[in-house]
């Protein structure tokens, strides 16, 4: 009788330690599912004149920097005397020229839309 308390008590012990480190469900996800689950984001690597973000939460539009994120939805638009070029980590290049507005919609492993 003993021996099954002790067998009880491991088996308890180890899932109780399985639950606790997140071990106690885990599934096989394809390197495939974890790209496309996971968000990919660009940046914008050079500005040449204005370049503006509009931010949805305050309406209007902001001065864009070199540098920073280009994710999904965000919206630019160039000045007149405006380029930019904004690099994506699917190998995607973007070069805007003079007043051109663009948003992206989506952005996959093997997509940018």
């Amino acid at each position: 009788m003993e021996k099954s308390y002790k067998k009880l008590f491991l088996s308890i012990s180890l899932s109780i330690l399985m639950h606790f480190f997140g071990l106690g469900s885990v599934q096989a996800e394809s390197s495939e599912e974890k790209a496309e689950n996971s968000s990919l984001v660009g940046r914008i690597a050079h500005i040449d004149g204005q370049l503006l973000r509009y931010v949805p939460e305050e309406e209007d539009w902001v001065v864009a920097a070199e540098n920073t994120p280009f994710g999904d939805y965000d919206v630019l638009y160039s000045s007149k005397d405006g380029k930019a070029e904004i690099i994506m980590p699917n190998n995607t290049l973007m070069r805007i020229g003079e007043e051109t507005q663009v948003q992206l919609i989506a952005l996959k492993s093997e997509l940018t839309e």
